[in-house]
């Protein structure tokens, strides 16, 4: 009697599946509500704009626990921002399959850094994961994110553009380092030269010196031929 049960059950799921076979499907990748779009563009730019000023802020900052408790807010908002894409994705469908793949193929690359510097707080981490993460966020997230939320609250009927998120400057306050070594290295030229034109005078110096004894010398051998040359020849007869 159970085995016809379990039977009859099977033929009833069989027939629900045949009778519906993309109703699991849509569930699992039904369009977003326009609104919900709206939304997740909205919460992107957010996340987006305080992982941007923590990159801005960072490389001024030398207390360990500012530096991590900066970079552990961006960590936590690029984590978020995953799932406002997954949103927008939906909502976008194909014309947004090229910006969602450059921020899915980069997004790692951020967090990783943002997790380092959390979790180290030097500014040697600083100085290293900022450029880093710049070197792949400002020509690739940044725009693909403008252009996901364009793309998916167009397809569901919005009116609105979404915002330009402007590109971040940490790497250059960053680069001021390298200012002061080539200081240093002009100011070590510069002695070095002052030195050599020290040792070059002092040579001149030497040398003219040099010139003028020898010039002593020779008047003074001259005066003496002179004084030879005038005695009478006869004096040495007498003698």
């Amino acid at each position: 009697m159970q085995f016809f049960n379990f039977l009859f059950l099977v033929a009833c799921i069989s027939r629900l599946t045949i009778a519906h076979p993309l109703g699991l499907q849509d569930r699992q990748f039904r369009k977003p509500s326009s609104k919900s779009v709206s939304q997740a563009a909205d919460n992107f730019a957010r996340d987006a704009g305080i992982v941007s000023n923590a990159l801005n802020t960072l490389p001024a900052m030398t207390d360990k626990k500012k530096i991590q408790s900066t970079a552990q807010k961006a960590f936590e908002a690029e984590t978020d921002e995953d799932n406002q894409r997954s949103v927008l994705a939906a909502a976008a469908g194909f014309s947004g399959r090229s910006p969602d793949g450059k921020i899915k193929k980069f997004t790692p690359t951020v967090l990783k850094s943002l997790k380092e510097m959390a979790r180290i707080g030097t500014p040697a981490s600083v100085q290293k994961n900022v450029p880093i993460i710049e070197e792949v966020r400002n020509p690739n997230i940044l725009p693909s994110i403008t252009q996901l939320s364009n793309a998916a609250m167009s397809l569901s009927g919005l009116g609105k553009k979404a915002k330009v998120l402007e590109k971040t400057t940490g790497s250059s306050k960053i680069k001021g380092g390298d200012d002061d070594k080539n200081g240093f290295s002009s100011t070590k030229n510069n002695s070095s030269s002052n030195d050599n034109g020290d040792e070059s005078s002092s040579k001149s110096s030497t040398s003219t010196k040099d010139k003028e004894d020898d010039s002593r010398n020779t008047r003074n051998v001259a005066g003496d031929n002179n004084i030879d040359a005038g005695r009478d020849p006869n004096d040495n007869d007498i003698n």
